[in-house]
């Protein structure tokens, strides 16, 4: 009780500091019955007014002024957040969750009203964002059994004319969590942890199941099988034979870049450099490497034994018969000026698939019926590199080559370097 009484003010303030706190209150009703009973009572009114003070400001700055951008900056904005991803990849995602919507609001009405809602009129304005739907799912209220269900649903593709069920892959099943991933953060409401919880068992359980109908060989697989060297010597030859020339560069300039078709269709004089024996060509960015921050330079090598694959003498060939098309200034290699991304890998698409009529059953002693495609060639000279010689390169060289990520700590301490990079070149062109 001297404490109390003690008029100093360093005591006085030490005194309510532990008395505004609830446990610090209570161990002094018990242990100091005899404390001012009124000096308590002013403590916590003032705890009191002090909450609800700060209680008041905390809704104060709740209430977010809404900006309105002018037209122009608004558009610049919307140029830089178009390239968050691409358009293709965001109209798969809304396709997907437009199906996963009309779904629950035909077997599940009673769901649908409490876990999706119309967009507004301001979002249906956003095309690219929104494209073609209606509603959206309220992602903190989805529930992961309803979402796990329709996956399930949707895994049978055909019952062909055995009365055999033929399945989705995982792959293309998988695509529908991805969706509801991306609409969440679109949205910027996050899912809850048990919906995180609960869809990663689903997925690990979904992806036995498909194993084992992949045993049985009831599943509609669209993978692309690797395109060996000896095969691609052949696809080359036969496009000189054609006359196919920008199918015979994409081709050889596809196996030494190791490089997806895309990549292939997008290069640009800037990406080209001379190095000491070779030629330097660099990506400015990749389908998994948007910022083009692991792009690095790929070192390509004429082959003097073997016209058909060499890099040096596809690109004279094409840059000489087309040098027409390069007299508008224009930066592409492949694509016309104005022509959308994606067109001349179409031209080439279109090209290889003659070329392999062309060459017929022979292919069947390299790959599955079904499963050639231009990717091919990308799992080919990586099988290439490491598997084709006795001694081959290193791996983070081969990685980096193919664009590959080796995980967080590799990617960290395995850089590039120019010698293993010329290493793989070297395997590419064929030489010894």
């Amino acid at each position: 009780m001297e404490l109390l009484k003690n008029p100093n003010p360093t005591h006085s303030t030490h005194t309510e500091r532990l008395l505004s706190h609830s446990y610090y209150s209570i161990v002094f009703n018990i242990s100091m019955p005899n404390v001012n009973n009124q000096m308590i009572a002013a403590i916590n009114a003032r705890n009191n007014q002090h909450s609800s003070n700060k209680n008041n400001n905390m809704l104060d700055n709740t209430v977010e002024e809404v900006i309105v951008l002018n037209p122009e900056h608004a558009a610049a904005l919307k140029e830089t957040q178009n390239f968050t991803r691409q358009l293709q990849c965001i109209r798969g995602h809304n396709r997907r969750i437009s199906q996963m919507i009309e779904w629950i609001r035909t077997h599940y009405p009673s769901s649908f009203a409490t876990m999706c809602r119309p967009l507004t009129a301001a979002e249906m304005d956003q095309e690219d964002t929104f494209y073609q739907a209606t509603h959206d799912f309220v992602y903190e209220k989805l529930e992961p059994t309803l979402i796990e269900a329709f996956i399930s649903s949707k895994k049978i593709k055909y019952t062909n004319a055995n009365n055999d069920t033929v399945v989705y892959s995982y792959d293309h099943l998988r695509r529908y969590k991805d969706a509801v991933i991306y609409g969440s953060k679109r949205s910027k409401k996050p899912l809850t942890t048990a919906f995180h919880i609960s869809i990663k068992e689903f997925l690990d359980t979904l992806k036995k199941e498909n194993q084992q109908f992949k045993k049985r060989g009831q599943v509609d697989e669209s993978e692309s099988d690797p395109i060996c060297a000896p095969l691609y010597k052949e696809i080359a030859g036969c496009a000189v034979r054609k006359g196919f020339i920008q199918a015979w560069v994409f081709t050889v300039l596809q196996w030494n870049l190791m490089a997806r078709s895309q990549n292939v269709d997008g290069l640009t004089w800037n990406c080209f450099s001379l190095a000491k024996d070779s030629i330097s060509i660099k990506f400015w960015d990749t389908k998994k490497d948007k910022k083009g921050e692991k792009c690095t330079p790929k070192h390509c090598f004429s082959n003097p034994f073997d016209y058909r694959i060499c890099v040096t003498t596809s690109l004279a060939a094409y840059l000489t018969i087309y040098d027409e098309k390069f007299a508008n200034k224009k930066d592409s290699i492949f694509l016309n000026k104005d022509a959308k991304s994606g067109n001349a890998k179409h031209s080439y698409v279109d090209q290889m698939n003659k070329i392999l009529d062309e060459l017929g059953d022979m292919l069947w002693h390299y790959v599955r019926k079904g499963h050639i495609k231009d990717h091919g060639f990308r799992k080919g000279a990586a099988t290439e590199c490491t598997a084709g010689t006795t001694c081959a390169p290193s791996p983070s060289s081969v990685a980096q080559r193919g664009e590959w990520s080796l995980g967080k700590v590799f990617d960290v301490y395995w850089l590039f370097a120019e010698a293993g990079d010329q290493y793989c070149g070297r395997i590419l062109a064929g030489l010894d």
